[in-house]
């Protein structure tokens, strides 16, 4: 499954029993933490589609981390574009 981080646009693919944590800081004042969102001050906004989601994280900054808090790099897993389509 592919996992997009907006608004950074890093991918992180995911195989079969892996988990990914999307993390996100909020701003401290203003009319609330999360800049960014459109459903009165949520940290984040998902969207799901078969095979991938885009998470939208409001914040001033956001990750990615596995279950036990390893940050997740830019590109974790994606498919080799040069290999045999699935």
């Amino acid at each position: 499954m592919e996992l997009f981080l907006e608004p950074y646009g890093s991918d992180h693919w995911l195989v079969p029993g892996e988990t990914f944590v999307v993390w996100t800081v909020g701003s401290v004042g203003g009319d609330g933490p999360w800049s960014g969102t459109t459903r009165g001050n949520e940290p984040f906004e998902a969207d799901y589609r078969p095979g991938s989601a885009t998470v939208h994280a409001n914040g001033v900054h956001s990750h990615v981390t596995d279950e036990d808090g390893n940050e997740i790099d830019r590109g974790h897993r994606r498919p080799d574009a040069t290999g045999p389509s699935a």
